[in-house]
């Protein structure tokens, strides 16, 4: 996905913010975790981060495009693992892993990906 800094970006030492990166990652990951949370059987199911770090690697500056690349790196019984990275004239400028779990809404705990979900999440690898 390719993003373009906004001004309300950035911060005092003239470069984006490092919170504005992390939402652009979270902006980004929307369409994986929109898979899991279609409603089965009048149950809502959703995803909750329960690990995320980000390792920024270089400055990014306002007015060059920034591309965001995501994918799917592991999937497991209730939970997967995103990797997302971000690039400025084609520049690496900062990484992150995300762990997410399904969340059952009604029973207020993790629960298992569905198969067929599970098949969808690997085509973001």
């Amino acid at each position: 996905m390719i993003l373009t800094p906004r001004i309300t970006e950035v911060n005092r030492g003239n470069h984006i913010s490092n919170l504005a990166i992390m939402a652009w990652f979270e902006d980004t990951r929307e369409d994986i975790t929109q898979l899991l949370s279609r409603n089965t059987d009048g149950v809502e199911f959703y995803t909750v981060v329960v690990h995320i770090d980000c390792k920024f690697k270089s400055e990014i500056f306002y007015n060059p495009e920034v591309e965001i690349k995501t994918k799917v790196v592991a999937v497991g019984n209730s939970s997967f693992t995103i990797n997302q990275t971000a690039f400025q004239n084609k520049v690496l400028a900062a990484e992150s892993t995300t762990v997410l779990v399904y969340f059952n809404t009604h029973e207020k705990s993790a629960t298992p990906i569905p198969d067929k979900v599970k098949k969808l999440l690997l085509t973001y690898t």
